[in-house]
């Protein structure tokens, strides 16, 4: 079962080289990455079942019933993107 919310996310095949070319840069500090919008799981799911599994299938259910199952509240959020100085 799954909470449809959406969520900021990070492309691993964007992120991944970016990662390298700092590391070689000597680059030091707090770095966020984020692709731009959100996606829920849903959509993942939906994804996943187009290119992986037509047969596969899902539940859904609410906060109030994740909140019962889960040791640590999760937190759902739409992270900005764009570059501050």
């Amino acid at each position: 079962m799954v909470v449809n919310i959406p969520n900021s996310t990070t492309v691993l095949d964007k992120l991944l080289p970016i990662s390298v070319e700092m590391a070689k840069r000597n680059c030091r500090g707090i770095w966020n990455f984020t692709n731009p919008g959100v996606v829920s799981y849903n959509d993942i799911l939906e994804m996943y079942k187009k290119h992986i599994d037509p047969n596969f299938s899902w539940v859904n259910f609410t906060l109030e019933e994740q909140a019962k199952v889960i040791v640590a509240p999760r937190s759902n959020n739409e992270m900005d993107a764009s570059k501050k100085a």
